[in-house]
């Protein structure tokens, strides 16, 4: 039973350094404070159809955002 708990919270602990990452690294590509807030709503989004109307929102805002961020395979975004 140990081993199944470190073994959940060691993925949650994957899942928000990963999600860090991207944040960090896309603020600092695209410092607009409205584009940080969508994605972190689509990074942190836990249905699929979430994610891909945040990422369309993304994508009216700013394409070039949303060619940086598309690109991410989805392992990394939904990790839960």
């Amino acid at each position: 039973m140990t081993f199944v708990v470190l073994k959940y919270v060691h993925k949650l602990l994957l899942c928000q350094t990963t999600k860090r990452h991207l944040y960090a690294n896309f603020k600092k590509k695209y410092p607009d404070k409205s584009l940080k807030g969508l994605m972190w709503r689509a990074a942190t989004a836990t249905h699929p159809q979430t994610w891909e109307m945040k990422m369309r929102n993304i994508k009216e805002l700013n394409e070039e955002a949303f060619k940086h961020l598309i690109v991410i395979p989805s392992r990394f975004v939904f990790i839960t």
